[in-house]
């Protein structure tokens, strides 16, 4: 026999907008030995991509969607903002 597991993210990023994303998918097979026991270091280095790949989507879409700029950006005319 074999085990499944799925590792999902499941996002919140506005009141009711929930999302999930399959971030890695496992089998291990009954027979537990200690190389098999949690996860491998490229199985860990995956995951950590995979979640990170969504953190970061996410949050680049929301300061995107915020409209916020930088204060020393220079504006439509072309000067940047004063400082205080």
């Amino acid at each position: 026999m074999v085990m499944k597991w799925s590792v999902k993210l499941v996002a919140e990023t506005a009141p009711g907008a929930i999302t999930e994303h399959d971030l890695l998918s496992l089998e291990r097979p009954d027979l537990l030995t200690l190389a098999r026991l949690g996860l491998s270091l490229e199985e860990t280095k995956r995951l950590l991509a995979a979640l990170q790949t969504q953190l970061v989507a996410a949050q680049i879409e929301r300061h995107g969607q915020l409209g916020l700029t930088c204060p020393r950006a220079p504006g439509p005319s072309g000067a940047a903002a004063p400082t205080r």
